[in-house]
């Protein structure tokens, strides 16, 4: 009996990086991999524009397959192209965290097509960094290491800086998540041997979850950032969340609380967080920013309760193969008859304020900026 076909569409050059031989070895034992030669130009945060001849080599591709995986360099999957392929039972997105933006989630449904997209490969070690920046940021640790570098060995102590909470500990303090997604679930794991009382705020998230998971859901922002002396920012950059995070709430922070960012700098209104961080009542740790790269000269590059990194926090060299891995995980369970566990609807997506078939070009329709 022949083996069901399984086509991946990528750009060749990022086969090495993100195929990890074990993986292709694994899913041979069960399918026909195909690798298809794509090179769309795309980002994490956009999908390709329309090019109707790599529409119709996709289609073409697509055409005798049961499983179509699309990443960097692949054309969108468009109604056109599903209607092409009758075998097919499954689409998996790699790249980035678009939600599916590369794929018309609703076309799929309506042909009884499984649309998943894997690209929480990073979740993990995006907790750990969240975990690590809440560690230092408690600890309001940029400000005395700059101060140290400089020559200055000063040790903070509650004597010489009685105004400020030097030293403080993670044990115990109350965290604040703002989008309780894999990301958060995994810090949770990550915060529990610190008895941190965790609190999130996440509209969408089943509240099924707060038992199982030891977290308690607010119903707003504000209460989050009143009532934590941490505050992680978790929430994809969406049209809904875009700069969600303002001065207003920020300033309701305690002081000496820390607001890390290690989702999207656009989530947060940076100009609104430049004036609130320059009034130094609270300490920021951000791995992401808006604008990338951050310009040389930016108010933020010099305040001293502002540490900055380049938005390294998911980018480990286990994270860029665990996409593919988790993408094969979920393509046993597929032909296994099982559902998968990442699988995107077009109520999730409507839910997080994010197109759906909208988001896909089309032949008929241009892709908006």
């Amino acid at each position: 009996m022949a083996l069901p076909i399984v086509t991946i569409a990528m750009d060749p050059r990022r086969w090495d990086e993100m195929l990890a031989p074990a993986d292709l070895d694994r899913l041979r034992q069960l399918a026909d991999v195909r690798l298809v030669e794509f090179g769309a130009p795309s980002t994490i945060e956009a999908a390709p524009a329309l090019d109707p001849a790599e529409e119709e080599r996709l289609a073409d591709a697509a055409r005798s397959s049961s499983a179509l995986v699309v990443a960097h360099g692949s054309p969108c999957v468009t109604e056109a192209v599903l209607a092409s392929a009758d075998l097919l039972g499954f689409v998996g997105e790699l790249e980035g965290d678009r939600f599916g933006g590369r794929i018309d989630v609703e076309a799929a449904s309506r042909r009884g097509i499984s649309v998943v997209d894997t690209t929480h490969g990073s979740s993990g070690p995006v907790a750990e960094f969240a975990l690590a920046l809440a560690i230092l940021g408690l600890r309001d640790t940029w400000r005395y290491a700059r101060r140290l570098q400089a020559g200055n060995a000063v040790q903070p102590t509650a004597r010489t800086e009685p105004d400020r909470l030097v030293n403080n500990e993670l044990n115990a303090c109350t965290v604040g998540l703002v989008g309780f997604g894999n990301i958060g679930w995994r810090l949770v794991e990550l915060l529990r041997p610190f008895g941190c009382p965790v609190l999130a705020y996440d509209p969408f998230a089943p509240r099924q979850l707060a038992p199982a998971m030891g977290v308690s859901f607010a119903r707003s922002l504000e209460t989050v950032f009143s009532a934590c002396d941490v505050v992680v920012s978790l929430v994809p950059l969406t049209p809904a969340t875009t700069r969600l995070i303002r001065g207003d709430l920020l300033r309701r922070m305690r002081p000496g609380a820390v607001f890390v960012n290690v989702s999207r700098g656009g989530v947060v209104d940076t100009d609104e967080m430049v004036a609130v961080a320059t009034e130094d009542r609270h300490v920021f740790c951000l791995d992401v920013l808006e604008p990338e790269p951050i310009p040389v000269g930016h108010p933020l590059r010099a305040l001293p309760n502002v540490f900055l990194t380049p938005h390294l926090a998911g980018a480990t060299g286990q994270s860029r193969r665990r996409f593919f891995q988790f993408m094969v995980d979920e393509l046993v369970r597929h032909f296994s008859g099982l559902e998968p566990h990442a699988q995107l609807t077009a109520d999730v997506l409507a839910g997080r304020g994010v197109r759906t078939s909208a988001a896909v070009p089309s032949s008929s329709t241009t892709q908006e900026e």
